[in-house]
């Protein structure tokens, strides 16, 4: 059918549908993490989107958890990502694991700064997070002003090798806090 514009400014397939929902947000206050553990049943997938994100440490990278579903925290060496990215200066760069890793690392080996104009922007999308017979995964894109005083622009993403519904999402630097930006949960749904 023809697309409905609803008050909200969400457009959806009047089939119905399809359109990401706004969940939560969270403002990060010098936090060590950012966890999201409301991952309703009612969605089939789910995307968080990291604007004006600052750490207070310099030369740090975005990493990202699960929760299983009671939820407990997902720190088994069980993750495998990579990531790619290409800076303004010209340099590329890259960063994997696999042999696993106890987390993603949701940026490449560039280091994200703590000047108050380096920010780190991310949208990442989350699959597969209620099915216990399949890997959880999630892809990303992320920027932020960074090492050589670059734009660092980088893709990439990553799985937990773990056949479990997922009951969480964390983010949280690789060291210190978060002391400043908004994480913004969405859902899918299908029907």
């Amino acid at each position: 059918g023809d697309n409905t514009a609803r008050a909200s400014g969400v457009i959806a397939s009047a089939g119905g549908g399809g359109a990401w929902t706004l969940i939560s947000t969270q403002t990060a206050s010098s936090d060590t993490e950012i966890d999201f553990t409301t991952l309703s049943t009612d969605y089939l997938d789910f995307k968080v989107i990291g604007s004006g994100c600052r750490p207070s440490d310099a030369n740090q990278t975005m990493q990202v958890r699960f929760f299983d579903a009671t939820p407990t925290i997902i720190t088994a060496a069980d993750y495998v990502f990579g990531m790619h990215g290409k800076a303004s200066g010209g340099a590329s760069n890259s960063n994997n694991a696999d042999p696993d890793s106890s987390m993603i690392t949701a940026t490449p080996t560039w280091k994200w700064e703590n000047d108050t104009e380096a920010t780190l922007w991310f949208e990442a999308n989350f699959s597969g997070i209620h099915n216990a017979a399949h890997y959880p995964l999630m892809d990303i894109t992320t920027i932020f002003y960074g090492e050589s005083d670059n734009a660092n622009p980088c893709t990439g993403g990553g799985a937990l090798e773990q056949e479990t519904a997922v009951g969480g999402i964390r983010f949280f630097p690789g060291g210190g806090t978060i002391v400043e930006g908004e994480f913004t949960l969405y859902g899918r749904k299908i029907t």
